[in-house]
């Protein structure tokens, strides 16, 4: 029902702007609710400090490692690979196409199985002591190699 004097065009015109401003309201929270779900999603895994991290743990592992003819190698092999796939992942972040990001992220899972390999052998000459840090330093970077594989996957498809 309508009131006397108002025509339906100015209520039509009434309603819509209630609606209009619903609308925005609605868009304004949904806009809000992302940038909570991205900010959240950025802290929990901001890959690049994660890998900057892990070659900041694997430095100061290495440090610590006695170095001869058995380790000096490996020590050297374990930390190019280590440090690259940081380096690697900021030079994707900063990729000028879509196939230069592809490239980067397979160099990064590339060097994190790398990385893999030179733990495993650096295993075989660390003291009982630096077992259990190594295992931890193997386990971080097979997670990294688990998340580069899954962003590899999902950029072919």
């Amino acid at each position: 029902m309508r009131k006397k004097g108002v025509s339906s065009v100015q209520t039509v015109t009434a309603v819509t702007a209630n609606v209009r401003k619903d609308i925005w309201i609605n868009l304004q929270f949904l806009i809000y609710k992302q940038f909570l779900i991205v900010k959240s999603i950025k802290l929990q895994y901001d890959l690049e400090e994660r890998t900057r991290k892990f070659s900041k743990r694997l430095l100061g592992f290495c440090k610590k490692l006695p170095v001869n003819i058995n380790s000096e190698n490996l020590i050297r092999q374990v930390l190019r690979s280590a440090t690259s796939i940081g380096a690697n992942y900021c030079e994707a972040n900063g990729a000028i196409s879509k196939p230069d990001f592809r490239l980067r992220i397979n160099i990064c899972k590339k060097e994190a199985k790398e990385t893999d390999y030179w733990l495993d052998l650096l295993g075989e000459v660390v003291d009982q002591e630096k077992v259990r840090e190594l295992k931890e330093l193997t386990k971080e970077n097979r997670q990294i190699m688990l998340i580069f594989c899954k962003i590899s996957t999902s950029l072919k498809n």
